[in-house]
C-alpha cells in the first residue's frame, strides 16, 4: 500500500515511493511493487524464505553469515529493481525536493 511500513523515518530523509508514485500518476490498480515491476517488464523482486531470515538473525558463526549474504544479496537485488523502476517512472514524476516524489 505504499508509506514506510509502520517504521519510523528520519524526517530529512527523501521517500520516493514508486507504488504510490505508479498509482498516483498512471492510475494503476494493483498495490505491489511485483506486479509493477513486471507491467514495465521488470521481472520479478527476489525473495528470502522466512527461515533465512531468522537464521540471519538467530544463527550464530557460519550459518549467521551465510544467511546473512543471502538476505544481503537479496536487498541488493531489490535496490536495483527498485532504480530501474524509478527510472521507468521518473517521467511521471513532477518534481522530486526535499520532501521526496510529488
Amino acid at each position: 500500500s505504499g508509506g514506510t511500513g509502520g517504521v519510523i523515518v528520519n524526517p530529512r530523509s527523501k521517500i520516493i515511493d514508486p507504488v504510490l508514485i505508479a498509482r498516483k500518476h498512471l492510475r494503476f490498480s494493483y498495490n505491489s511493487l511485483a506486479r509493477i515491476l513486471q507491467h514495465f517488464g521488470l521481472g520479478s523482486k527476489s525473495s528470502v524464505e522466512g527461515h533465512m531470515w531468522l537464521r540471519a538473525l538467530l544463527a550464530t558463526g557460519k550459518e549467521q553469515r551465510q544467511a546473512m549474504d543471502e538476505v544481503v544479496e537479496h536487498c541488493i537485488v531489490d535496490v536495483v529493481k527498485l532504480e530501474q523502476l524509478v527510472g521507468k517512472l521518473r517521467k511521471f514524476i513532477p518534481r522530486i525536493d526535499e520532501y521526496g516524489s510529488k
